[in-house]
């Protein structure tokens, strides 16, 4: 196993050249995440002359052989395989069509990252080419919570896999696994995400304090004691309570789930499945005292259908997030919502 350590033996300059034979040279680049060495280019020149045309540099070292012994004239390259903008196309019209709207517009919004191989034909995009461009990523401003370009490469390696698996033309991924070191930003911050009882009841009497206070604390009370998602304790209906008389009749059904798209303009929905899963199912929960207490007279006192509606609209993402966080904050809590 290679050690990212430091090593001054090896380091020569953040650029060198090596000679390969008379008149053809690699030249390459350190890479400060991988502590090596990468090829960007082979150069060749003519002996006995500087002229500018006399020197060039190719991708390849059998071009650049080939150039400067004129072995064969180099003809521009002809491909059959189709361009990466037209696989983008085929990827989007097959792969998104039963996806949700949220999911849809989350990869729109990372087209823009993906120009520079809009016109370049499958063939034609080389590892080298993918260093280039996660180094214009990085170059490029960016949010201080950004940690990574992983999403990007991801992104990259769904299309290269798509057009693998549907195309009779044979294609090898140039992806590799130093564009995921060389994507890296910064470590990401660890979260203490786990929430004590006695900073939950803080948390909750802080949430009770605000608007609809009680409503929004039975939501979080469901959500803690029967360790569930968000989108699953919101969208329980009446009919999936039972309340009785000993501890053990005390049950709640889950077997569906609010979706919340990325976007404000999009309304929540409830879907009959949970958040991971696109196939029918249920889980059931013995409710424990203090979910009852709380939950008990609102289910009474609410319509057959989902009990979390405020005027008749189930409650947004974002809406749950601040009255959560101004919580946590008056409880004086690093929690977020």
């Amino acid at each position: 196993m290679k050690s990212n350590k430091f090593n001054p033996k090896q380091y020569k300059g953040d650029n060198i050249q090596i000679s390969l034979e008379k008149g053809i040279s690699r030249c390459l680049k350190w890479d400060a995440t991988i502590s090596e060495y990468r090829t960007r280019y082979f150069e060749a020149r003519k002996r006995g002359t500087l002229k500018k045309e006399d020197k060039k540099c190719f991708q390849d070292f059998k071009e650049a052989k080939n150039w400067l012994y004129g072995i064969a004239k180099l003809e521009p390259k002809a491909f059959t395989c189709p361009k990466f903008k037209e696989i983008l196309e085929n990827w989007f019209s097959r792969s998104l069509k039963f996806k949700r709207r949220s999911t849809k517009k989350f990869y729109e919004t990372r087209l823009k990252s993906l120009e520079p191989f809009f016109d370049k034909y499958m063939d034609e995009i080389t590892s080298v080419m993918i260093d280039e461009w996660i180094l214009q990523l990085k170059s490029k401003p960016k949010k201080s919570t950004r940690c990574s370009f992983e999403k990007e490469l991801d992104f990259l390696r769904a299309i290269f896999n798509y057009y693998i698996e549907y195309s009779d033309q044979p294609f090898q991924s140039p992806l590799k696994k130093r564009h995921y070191a060389a994507a890296f930003v910064k470590e990401a911050l660890l979260k203490n995400k786990d929430l004590l009882e006695l900073d939950f009841l803080k948390f909750r009497s802080a949430l009770e304090q605000q608007e609809n206070g009680r409503f929004y604390a039975a939501l979080a009370t469901l959500q803690y004691y029967c360790s569930l998602r968000l989108s699953e304790a919101a969208a329980v209906y009446k009919e999936d309570f039972q309340f009785g008389s000993i501890p053990k009749d005390n049950r709640v059904v889950f077997s569906r789930s609010v979706k919340w798209d990325r976007y404000k303009a999009d309304k929540p929905y409830i879907e009959h499945n949970f958040k991971n899963s696109k196939k029918l199912g249920y889980k059931t929960a013995i409710l424990h005292p203090q979910a009852k207490a709380y939950l008990e007279s609102l289910v009474s006192a609410a319509p057959s259908g989902a009990i979390f509606q405020l005027k008749g609209a189930l409650l947004g993402y974002r809406q749950i997030g601040y009255r959560y966080d101004k919580a946590f904050m008056a409880a004086g809590l690093s929690f977020r919502g």
